[in-house]
C-alpha cells in the first residue's frame, strides 16, 4: 500500500466485485474514449487512458478503480487514483493512469469510475466488453 500511495494511488483491502447498479442507469455520466494496461516493469500492471465528462454537470474529484480478474472472472484485486482533471466539466476530456503491483494469476481487467462521495459513475464503453485482456505497451 506504501507503493501504491507513493505512486498517486490507494490500494482497496477489500475484494468486493465493482457494482452491477452503476452500469443500469439510463444515462451515462462518462464516456470511456479509450484505455488499454499492460505490463511496465516485473512489479507494476498499469492502465491508462482517456475518458469524456457526457452528463450536463461538473465531476469533482473523479477517480479512476483498476479492478485485475483472473481467467474466470473472479475479482483478485483493485487500485485507485485521481484522474488527472480536478474538475471535468461537460464535454471535457481527461487522461488516467493507475499503478497496481503485478498479480500473478491476473488476465483480465476493467476500468470505474467513483465520484467525490464514493458512488460509481455510470459508463459509456462505446460497445466494447467490460473486462479487457492485457496489451502489450
Amino acid at each position: 500500500m506504501l507503493l501504491a500511495a507513493l505512486l498517486g494511488g490507494t490500494s482497496c483491502a477489500s475484494k468486493t466485485p465493482i457494482p452491477k447498479k452503476a452500469e443500469s442507469r439510463k444515462s451515462p455520466q462518462v464516456q470511456v474514449i479509450n484505455w488499454r494496461w499492460y505490463q511496465s516493469s516485473d512489479l507494476f500492471f498499469v492502465a491508462e487512458g482517456k475518458i469524456k465528462n457526457v452528463c450536463k454537470e461538473d465531476l469533482d474529484q473523479v477517480k479512476v478503480v483498476f479492478s485485475l480478474y483472473d481467467k474466470e472472472g473472479n475479482l483478485l484485486k483493485n487500485e485507485s487514483a485521481d484522474i488527472k482533471s480536478k474538475t471535468l466539466g461537460p464535454g471535457k476530456v481527461s487522461l488516467f493512469r493507475v499503478a497496481a503491483t503485478v498479480h500473478p494469476k491476473a488476465c483480465l481487467a476493467r476500468v470505474d469510475f467513483r465520484d467525490f462521495y464514493g458512488d460509481f459513475l455510470t459508463v459509456d464503453r462505446k460497445g466494447e466488453s467490460i473486462l479487457k485482456p492485457m496489451t502489450t505497451p
